[in-house]
């Protein structure tokens, strides 16, 4: 297994098998533009966690906690395999996404995750340029100490009390 990167769908394409991991298409960029291989729209964050996250920066960290969440044990669950299976098979690989926000988008998420990982060995070869080893079966785990309180997901969640915008 070879290196896993992210790269945006309106910068030209770069190499390496690529995966739109969005569950929308990008705006304006035609498939033949695009040079995908792959769309994994299954794997993106669901409608509802997406509009909820609303590409709001002070949201991330809470996005990405309740997207992992989905990735484990929602309907992101069985796309999330065949990803990894997808992965497996190349040495490189570019997750591609399609919002503004480099930083605090689901791809990132998403690459965090894969990092994180438990069962997927030594997924982060320390150079922190987006390496990822080896691909494993069972339960993914991303770092508890990554993890919000239950107490702060609930007040967050998208049937409870949401914080206004600043």
């Amino acid at each position: 297994m070879g290196e896993i990167r992210l790269r945006r769908a309106y910068d030209p394409p770069d190499g390496g098998y690529r995966i739109l991991v969005d569950r929308l298409w990008p705006r304006g960029v035609s498939k033949a533009d695009l040079e995908l291989d792959e769309w994994a729209r299954d794997v993106a964050p669901s409608k509802e966690l997406r509009a909820w996250f609303d590409h709001r920066e002070h949201r991330f960290e809470e996005f990405r906690e309740r997207y992992w969440t989905e990735l484990e044990d929602g309907p992101a669950a069985a796309a999330l395999e065949r990803l990894l299976d997808a992965i497996g098979g190349h040495d490189e690989v570019v997750l591609v996404y399609a919002t503004r926000d480099r930083e605090h988008n689901n791809a990132v998420a998403l690459l965090d995750f894969l990092r994180g990982s438990s069962t997927t060995g030594d997924l982060c070869d320390g150079a922190g340029d987006g390496a990822h080893r080896g691909a494993g079966t069972g339960r993914l785990n991303p770092p508890a100490s990554t993890r919000p309180s239950p107490a702060s997901f609930r007040k967050n969640s998208p049937q409870g009390p949401v914080e206004p915008d600043g």
